[in-house]
């Protein structure tokens, strides 16, 4: 992809093993939100995920604080988070 831009690691960018990096790409006009891959190391890994809230409000963080979380099977967490008080795109 022309305008994919990336950093790695050692082992990556030396292809010596898997190692770690990042990508990142220009949206396109008219393009919105952001799609986050993870890499794992077998078909099963990936069904390894588990819900770690269903979207609700999260009101012992903060009023108007609105959340989903999910964890990888390595215990990474992501979190997807409205703040009422942040402006619309």
């Amino acid at each position: 992809m022309p305008d994919l831009h990336g950093l790695g690691d050692h082992a990556y960018v030396s292809g010596t093993g898997l190692g770690s990096s990042i990508w990142l790409r220009q949206r396109k006009l008219g393009e919105t939100g952001l799609y986050l891959g993870l890499v794992c190391d077998s078909n099963e890994a990936v069904a390894g995920g588990t819900d770690e809230g269903e979207p609700a409000d999260r009101t012992y963080f903060a009023p108007g604080y609105y959340a989903a979380n999910v964890a990888d099977f390595d215990g990474n967490h992501l979190e997807f988070v409205h703040k009422a008080w942040n402006p619309a795109c």
